[in-house]
């Protein structure tokens, strides 16, 4: 109760007072100790005195929250008689009042003896006096907490609260304004690097990926540190690594020592500790034989005398390391004085590595920025050229998405004569005589009235046996014939029946005979050119009926054949149908579908036909090079054969011209097939 009198009283005495008077004066008195350029720990010391003066405040505090869940008190007044502070421990609810402020960026009020016991993180005030907690930010982050007990407002007059707060954040604009240039963390203590830790913080944060990231670490921390040179590396990934160095000596060198570097880079990141020694230091160094062994090879390999490595990793102890810093140094006493700072840089630099790697882990980031980058520089050439390029890009997927092509199919041809004969051997014999040779002009039989010598058979069997046979057969019918005659005179007709029954068998047998003997002389069925080689060979071998002797083909008439696949017929059945409908409806000729084809022995000439009707493409299938074709047929005129041919099976490439598609349809059309012939059946 007389805590409650007193505090009741103070605040009395603040509002009867001239309170408008005495914030003023504290504002100028506080413009005044900056115009001074004071130490940091005198600017706030400055700030807190003259605050809660004007306040009449019973007692303030400055904590540090660059950790917002481990700030740390580093300035107080009179905590320890409002009962905040207890033998140098501060009051959890007060601690728990700053974590809120730091992580809202707010300022906040707790009343007078306020209590809560169902949060855990709840601020709590023992005192009698009201708490304001105010945030203050160092380069738009909240890195300190100022906390003033100030004795609470009347029932009457509400609105001190909002003088109360209107005045603190005008005083803390002029002490983050001030700090900010000058430094950036009330940690250092104004120990001389302040300003390039400024720098260090304000260049790590200038871009989104990690290997920009990972170069301006480097280089900003060879500065900062004053070392020789700096390695810094990050890990994206588990077997990933992202390394860059602040300067790099000569290659061979460099090459050298990159292997022991890296054993000493593994063993930060698999202990999460950080390392300082020189070369005398490593040979006392018995306790750990794997720092050991990296470290003898290193300066063995290594100008240096003194290196410093330290993790890049969060203060929870679980928190993984996503990098390693590596300075080395010329002297073990320069990196003795760094020693201290390069905690401080790894701190900092954890923020930065861990939003590149959550950056970087988006899908197409890098490429969404480097058009994005491109977008905001009008006049920039790279944008003109991604544009031209982006265009492009468009242009060729609608040529290949949208617009119909010319769709065509590829398949094997050859070109060969349209009468094309076999020849066989009539009957079982042996032949005597070859007439003809391979590429000799033949006639048919026909055409010896007209050709004269130059119609010649092809070759002849031996017909000696059937002229025999056939002579002994006329003897018998002459025979027959006398005693026919003398029965006849007798006018015996028993005897005449069954001699004119003779007479009948011997003239069939006759007859039979003198069709063997003809076909005894094998002539071509049709004008045409002996294909076959060597047959000169044959005369004097027996052959057996239907034995294959020789082929005749005619070079008149001839016709393409294309072996269609198999999975390709219905769409070329489909073409030619389509063709034929549109004919029909249009009353005119049908085209047909065009087909281009080339031989192999005249690759340069390219011949153009028009296959019509489905009549064209024959019913059966064949095999050919192990697998099921599809013939299409088309007889050629003249105009579409090389000159003057005169040879059997060319073959060559065909293009059949089935209708149009756009080409990204075509393209995909077997990857098509397969799918819904496996996966999707």
């Amino acid at each position: 109760m007389a805590a409650q009198g007193a505090a009741q009283g103070m605040a009395a005495n603040v509002q009867g007072g001239d309170l408008a008077a005495g914030l003023q004066g504290a504002v100028n008195g506080l413009a005044k100790v900056i115009e001074s350029k004071p130490a940091t720990d005198r600017l706030l010391a400055e700030a807190v005195r003259l605050s809660g003066q004007a306040l009449h405040a019973g007692g303030a505090g400055v904590w540090v929250t660059e950790s917002a869940d481990r700030p740390e008190l580093i300035l107080e007044h009179q905590l320890v008689g409002l009962g905040l502070m207890l033998e140098g421990e501060v009051s959890a609810g007060v601690v728990s009042g700053v974590r809120r402020c730091a992580r809202e960026g707010k300022p906040l009020i707790v009343p007078a003896f306020f209590m809560e016991t169902d949060g855990g993180d709840a601020p709590v005030n023992p005192s009698p006096m009201e708490l304001l907690f105010v945030p203050m930010k160092l380069h738009n982050k909240t890195a300190m907490v100022l906390m003033m007990a100030v004795p609470p407002p009347g029932v009457v007059d509400g609105s001190v609260h909002r003088t109360y707060l209107n005045f603190l954040a005008r005083m803390v604009g002029s002490v983050e304004q001030t700090l900010t240039e000058r430094h950036l963390s009330l940690m250092e203590k104004d120990r001389g690097t302040s300003n390039k830790l400024v720098r260090f913080t304000d260049e790590i944060h200038k871009h989104l990926f990690l290997g920009q990231v990972t170069v301006d670490i480097a280089n900003l921390a060879r500065d900062v540190l004053a070392a020789e040179r700096v390695t810094v590396e990050a890990y994206p990934r588990v077997r990933k690594r992202v390394t860059a160095v602040s300067n790099v000596d000569e290659p061979n060198k460099r090459a050298n020592m990159f292997r022991l570097q890296k054993l000493i880079f593994d063993y930060v990141r698999d202990r999460h500790v950080a390392v300082a020694l020189d070369r005398e230091a490593v040979k006392q160094l018995v306790s750990d034989p794997d720092l050991q062994d990296a470290a003898t090879g290193y300066f063995a390999a290594s100008s240096f005398d003194a290196f410093l490595a330290a993790p890049i990793k969060g203060d929870a102890p679980a928190d993984p390391v996503v990098g390693v810093i590596f300075a080395e140094y010329a002297t073990s006493e320069a990196a003795q004085e760094q020693q201290s700072l390069l905690a401080d840089v790894a701190r900092l630099s954890v923020s930065s590595v861990s939003n590149a790697i959550e950056v970087e882990s988006v899908p197409l980031m890098k490429l969404f920025h480097s058009v994005r980058e491109l977008w905001k520089k009008p006049a920039s050439p790279r944008r003109t050229v991604g544009l031209v390029l982006g265009g492009i890009v468009v242009i060729a997927m609608t040529i290949i998405g949208v617009i119909p092509m010319d769709f065509s199919i590829k398949a094997d041809c050859q070109i060969r004569p349209s009468a094309q004969l076999s020849i066989v051997a009539p009957m079982d014999g042996r032949i005597t005589n070859v007439y003809v040779r391979a590429g000799e002009h033949v006639y048919p039989e026909s055409a010896a009235k007209t050709m004269g010598d130059a119609a010649k058979p092809l070759l002849r069997f031996d017909d000696t046996a059937l002229v025999t046979q056939r002579a002994d057969a006329a003897a018998q019918f002459a025979e027959l014939e006398g005693q026919l005659g003398d029965a006849r005179a007798k006018g015996d007709m028993t005897k005449i029946g069954t001699l004119q029954e003779q007479k009948n068998q011997i003239r069939s047998k006759v007859d039979l005979l003198d069709r063997e003997i003809i076909q005894c002389v094998v002539w071509s069925p049709i004008e045409g050119t002996v294909l076959t080689e060597n047959i000169e060979q044959k005369q004097y071998s027996r052959a057996k009926a239907s034995d294959p002797l020789l082929e005749v083909a005619s070079f008149k008439d001839w016709e393409l054949v294309v072996d269609v696949p198999e999975s390709e017929v219905a769409t070329v059945r489909g073409a030619l149908e389509k063709s034929a409908r549109q004919a029909a409806a249009a009353n005119l000729p049908d085209d047909g579908i065009e087909v281009d084809y080339i031989l192999y022995p005249w690759p340069d000439h390219r011949y153009q036909v028009q296959a019509v009707g489905t009549a064209t493409l024959l019913p059966a299938s064949q095999q050919n090079k192990n697998a099921n074709v599809f013939r299409l047929q088309v007889k050629l005129r003249k105009e579409d054969l090389p000159p003057e041919i005169a040879m059997s099976g060319v073959t060559g490439k065909a293009k059949i011209h089935v209708g149009r598609k756009p080409l990204a349809t075509q393209w995909t059309r077997g990857a098509m097939r397969l799918l819904k012939m496996t996966v999707l059946f």
